[in-house]
């Protein structure tokens, strides 16, 4: 090889080093950035994952998971939850260790948005839905301006990257969600309708309802419910049917105690339990009296409903979807969950407590004590031996045994503490 080569070779050499160091500094770069490419090549800058909120601070209360507690629809080992403020967790082997998934969650300050609900598509598995809250705040505005950053988020990803959409929306705050079974892309969500609790915002009245989603939630149409029903909150969905699905929810409307920031239900503003007929279309309030029900489950076929009284501290039970009602005596006015294969076994709680009922409602017994109080309780439908219970502190217990008994799989407080 003669010098001139050796030199031109060298001179190769040396740019396409250069060249690859350039590309790795800029992936670098591009990572502490968090800088996401999206599929046509777009750029889309989102924020650096944060921390989150110790208990106490900056709105998270006691560490609560609301209803967030999700199990995949095929494999029990797959289970994500919720929280106040610290974003979205993920475990793949049943609760043993777990994943923080924030990539894409906006966040104003230290907290990201409440995620209340969380909903695995059932006929594609990557998409998964998030309800997210940090208090009524409307979407578009020209006198009020303070960031949206709840609203629904979409992962296509099984939760590594998270998409916000609020398209159709009158207001961001979102307490409920669930798929149509069966039905790929179509979701409902519960908004919430109320007073905003924003410090910008207070004492704007934004309206809510029950929205529907047939894209995967790109995009929400409002359901015809009841016109006062537009300042309620609903904390739960549930949709029974596949070739005629019928919606289950509970409103209720929730006032301040004059001077104190405490709130109370609203006797005369809140509309209680709901059934929509017609895939939502056609809307029949089933509630018991006036009782205020903020927890409630229906039956595997529809039929059979229980439901808390917050006022009473009674159950009240009805076997012809909310035509009738007889009411019992019970500690079972806290969340409460029906066996998908039996709905005379019922796991409920009275706050710390949980309980289980095989005889619906004559006898129960106490299989479990959680600290900050019982959250959620979520059976895997295809063996419902298997059940995850979760609660403030955010704490995971999940059983084998159909609920006879239960183990601590995680304090997910103490997960988050271990990051600096």
């Amino acid at each position: 090889m003669n010098k001139k080569k050796f030199v031109g070779l060298i001179i190769i050499i040396l740019i396409f080093f250069s060249a690859a160091t350039v590309i790795i500094i800029t992936l670098l770069k591009r990572d502490e950035k968090e800088i996401v490419i999206s599929p046509d090549g777009t750029e889309i800058k989102v924020q650096k994952p944060i921390k989150g909120p110790d208990v106490g601070e900056g709105g998270n209360d006691f560490d609560n998971t609301f209803r967030s507690l999700t199990i995949s629809p095929t494999d029990p080992n797959i289970v994500y939850i919720g929280n106040e403020g610290n974003g979205i967790f993920r475990s793949l082997d049943g609760g043993k260790t777990w994943e923080w998934l924030r990539r894409g969650l906006k966040h104003e300050g230290n907290h990201y948005p409440e995620v209340y609900a969380i909903a695995i598509d059932e006929n594609n598995e990557s998409i998964i839905l998030a309800a997210t809250t940090n208090g009524p705040s409307p979407i578009d505005s020209d006198e009020y301006t303070m960031p949206i950053t709840a609203g629904i988020y979409r992962s296509e990803d099984k939760g590594d990257t998270w998409t916000q959409f609020l398209s159709g929306l009158p207001n961001s705050a979102i307490t409920s969600l669930i798929q149509y079974p069966g039905r790929a892309d179509t979701f409902v969500i519960g908004l919430d309708g109320l007073e905003s609790s924003r410090d910008n915002y207070r004492h704007l009245e934004v309206h809510g309802g029950i929205y529907i989603s047939y894209d995967g939630g790109k995009s929400w149409t409002a359901l015809p419910i009841p016109q006062e029903g537009i300042q309620n909150r609903y904390a739960k969905l549930q949709v029974r049917g596949k070739s005629d699905p019928v919606v289950y929810t509970a409103g209720i409307r929730w006032k301040k105690t004059k001077g104190t920031f405490q709130s109370r239900p609203d006797d005369e503003g809140s509309i209680g339990l709901l059934r929509g007929d017609n895939e939502g279309q056609t809307w029949t309030r089933i509630n018991p009296g006036d009782a205020f029900v903020l927890y409630f489950d229906v039956s595997a076929d529809g039929n059979t409903i229980y439901a808390g009284d917050l006022d009473e501290y009674v159950l009240h039970i009805s076997d012809d979807r909310g035509a009738s009602w007889k009411t019992i005596q019970s500690r079972g006015t806290g969340a409460l969950k029906i066996s998908p294969n039996n709905k005379n076994k019922v796991l409920f709680s009275n706050g710390n407590e949980l309980y289980l009922t095989e005889d619906k409602f004559k006898t129960d017994k106490k299989v479990l004590t959680l600290e900050r109080g019982v959250n959620d309780i979520e059976y895997f439908k295809k063996n419902p031996d298997i059940i995850y219970v979760s609660g403030g502190g955010l704490e995971v217990y999940k059983s084998t045994d159909g609920g006879e008994t239960f183990k601590k799989m995680v304090n997910l407080r103490e997960f988050i503490d271990s990051y600096e």
